[in-house]
């Protein structure tokens, strides 16, 4: 019975480690800081979930009561995972039982998963039998099972931009508790287990493949946060040459207003002595004056920037441009995402119709709406393009504007879509303001 309780032990620790992870993908947990400010409530928290573990544990001694233990076993089970949300986790009440009710289906299904591939493989119930490697081999399966779920739903959440849709990352993230998965339904089938020193072998064998996972689950943290700031370092370069350019830019409108006002008085001075040819070389300088004019897009003077920049751009390439800007002077989403979006989508435009030999034409409308940001643009193409991904030379180098543009639209739970023509592209996407 000693093994049985350092079993129950370890799988009470898994529970937990799962529910955390599972709360983590959608409450964000207490800094370090936070508990360094708040040492005293800190040992309140790790006592009161110490006491509502070993509540937890007294649920079992219900057992002769029928129904009645699965009652306390659920109660128990609610009062330790809400403990956990309550002290390490930020968010909504209602929310954190949400999560615990939606944990304890995962739970069910794949305890019920496991029971139906083992009966129908083996033709053992291993939940129903009284040796302990039977039966908390089955338990220990489900569990890392559960913990590949969990994995896989926070490195869809949580993972860098860079690592959204790559499939080695997600097999990264489930080999090892896929692999532990698969020794605890086969070891009891092919290792008979009939001796104490029989338990006690496969008791050291879980207790090593838990802290395997552990480990396997702190290295893929570390790995996700050198990634996330691998990817945060690209976005400031973008973001640096989108400032470089533009300022390269205003210091040459600078130049020429100065050119401006420094003939304007000797050329209105000529237009006072010569009547024939005033209204013509008027019209030339309004002409002058408006072209080197700062544009005025929208009072965010983000985006007034990053658009001030582009529109010049396609200018010098004799691109007809239409823009149509509709935002707010704030809004939630980050300015490097909104910088690295609609600076990556503009600027796939205006190379697309750099290759264009004919007309050359680029629509865009910026509009925000209820909380959604709306980007359409429409431009010319050389030739019918047949999929939304780079067309340059080296695609392996230039690729990151489009990937980014994807990853962008995913993080903020957007959607995409795309219609190529025989000479136009259009694009459009939506991206939703957090909350």
């Amino acid at each position: 019975m000693k093994l049985a309780g350092l079993f129950e032990l370890i799988k009470s620790v898994n529970d937990i480690f799962i529910v955390s992870v599972f709360f983590s993908c959608y409450l964000t947990g207490h800094s370090l800081n936070y508990w360094q400010k708040h040492r005293l409530k800190g040992v309140a928290s790790v006592l009161t979930v110490i006491t509502a573990y070993l509540i937890r544990n007294i649920s079992p001694l219900y057992l002769s009561f029928g129904s009645f233990y699965m009652l306390v076993n659920i109660i128990t089970y609610v009062f330790l995972m809400y403990s956990i949300g309550y002290y390490f986790f930020k968010g909504r009440a209602a929310t954190k039982f949400l999560l615990i009710f939606l944990s304890m289906i995962i739970l069910l299904f794949f305890d019920f998963l496991v029971y139906l591939i083992i009966q129908t493989i083996f033709g053992i119930n291993y939940f129903d039998s009284n040796q302990l490697s039977y039966a908390y081999g089955g338990i220990f399966a489900s569990q890392f099972l559960q913990l590949i779920a969990v994995f896989l739903l926070r490195a869809k959440r949580k993972a860098p931009l860079s690592s959204h849709g790559s499939s080695r990352f997600y097999l990264l993230q489930v080999i090892i508790p896929f692999l532990t998965s698969l020794f605890f339904i086969i070891y009891p089938v092919f290792i008979e287990q009939k001796a104490q020193n029989d338990d006690a072998r496969f008791f050291v064998v879980v207790l090593l493949f838990a802290v395997i996972n552990l480990v396997h689950f702190v290295v893929l943290e570390i790995h996700q946060k050198l990634e996330k700031e691998n990817y945060e370092n690209l976005f400031l370069v973008q973001e640096f040459a989108h400032r470089e350019e533009y300022y390269q830019q205003m210091e040459n409108h600078q130049a020429k207003i100065r050119g401006i006002r420094h003939d304007l008085k000797n050329q209105l001075l000529s237009l006072v002595t010569d009547n024939m040819e005033s209204e013509s070389q008027i019209e030339q300088l309004l002409e002058e004056v408006i072209e080197v004019e700062e544009c005025l897009f929208t009072q965010n003077s983000g985006i007034n920037q990053l658009l001030s920049n582009k529109y010049q751009r396609a200018k010098e390439s004799n691109i007809q441009t239409n823009f149509e800007v509709k935002v707010p002077t704030e809004m939630q989403f980050e300015m490097r995402d909104l910088g690295a979006l609609i600076g990556n989508a503009v600027d796939n435009a205006i190379e697309a119709c750099q290759r264009c030999s004919n007309e050359r034409e680029l629509d865009l409308k910026l509009i925000y709406f209820n909380h959604m940001l709306l980007l359409e643009i429409e431009n010319s193409t050389a030739e019918q393009v047949t999929d939304f991904k780079t067309q340059k030379k080296k695609a392996i180098e230039h690729g990151f504007g489009v990937k980014s543009i994807q990853a962008i639209t995913e993080k903020y739970h957007g959607d995409l879509i795309y219609e190529a023509k025989e000479h136009s592209f259009r694009l459009e996407l939506s991206i939703w303001e957090p909350n």
